[in-house]
Parts: structure tokens; C-alpha cells; sequence
């Protein structure tokens, strides 16, 4: 799925959404979103990796925890600046013991290489000079993801 686009154009997010849920499985998981028409000059196969790395671990969560009624919940918004995305689930949150750790490289909770997160913060940190966190609610994670509009002259 992971392959490098040779040359960045500008993608609209809803199209982004789309392409990534005809190969992500919700099985079981109710989707909500809630999509600005937003569109962000990017390189499309680095967007939807870094996207499906954060559903696919929320995904993971529910299975963990047993999870009887796993929801996610993805925001896009935009202004004249930036793009942000943001995917909250249900699944209780990341202890905080590790909240500050999960983006480090061969960090993992589970049996993996430890590296999705992290190639997902070296793609939107270096690629984009856009910033993505994560973070606690009520509910669960909340991975925040923010990318320039345009690329910067």
C-alpha cells in the first residue's frame, strides 16, 4: 500500500477518506465524520499511510480491550493556513505512562516493528513541516494531525 508518489499535488481529504476506507475494515466500527471540504498539497499514498496507521492501531485497541460499542470519530478543518485532521476513538485513551513515547521509532505495545507511528511523524514532520500529537479524552486517543495548505516558497 506504502509507496512513494513522485510528485506532490493538491488532494481533497474527502477523496483521502474515501480511498482509505475501500481498504480499511470497520467491521463492527461505527465511523463518524465530520469533513470541511479541505484539500492539502500533498504526496497521496504518504497521507493515506500515515491515516490508516492511526485506524488500523485504534482498530487494534478495540480488539485489545474488548471494546463493545468502538467508535471513531474523524474532524477535518481548514483555514487559509493549515489542514487539521483529527481521529478520536473510544478505547480509553494511551496510558500516559507511554503517551510520550508512541511516536519513537521500534516503540510498540504490541508484536510489531514499532515503526508505524514513528515513519507517520517523519512523514508529516520532514514531508509537510506539519506537526501530528496525540493526546487523551473522556472517551479515548485523539491523534491530531496538522499540515500546511500550500508548501511554503
Amino acid at each position: 500500500f506504502y509507496k512513494r508518489d513522485k510528485i506532490k499535488t493538491d488532494l481533497c481529504i474527502k477523496d483521502i477518506l474515501k480511498n482509505i476506507f475501500f481498504i480499511f475494515n470497520p467491521a463492527g466500527i461505527k465511523i463518524i465524520q465530520n469533513v470541511k471540504d479541505c484539500s492539502v498539497y500533498a504526496y497521496k499514498s504518504e497521507l493515506e499511510q500515515v491515516i490508516l496507521t492511526i485506524l488500523s492501531n485504534a482498530r487494534d485497541e478495540f480488539k485489545n480491550k474488548n471494546i463493545k460499542n468502538p467508535k471513531i470519530e474523524i474532524n477535518v478543518d481548514c483555514d487559509d493556513e493549515k489542514v487539521t485532521i483529527s481521529i478520536e476513538d473510544n478505547a480509553g485513551g494511551i496510558d500516559k505512562m507511554i503517551l510520550d513515547k508512541i511516536f519513537e521509532k521500534f516503540f510498540s505495545t504490541k508484536n510489531s516493528s514499532g515503526l508505524g507511528l514513528a515513519i507517520s511523524k517523519e512523514i508529516i514532520e520532514k514531508h509537510y513541516n506539519g506537526k501530528i500529537y496525540a493526546l487523551n479524552t473522556e472517551l479515548g486517543a485523539k491523534f491530531v494531525i496538522e499540515i500546511p495548505c500550500k508548501e511554503k516558497e
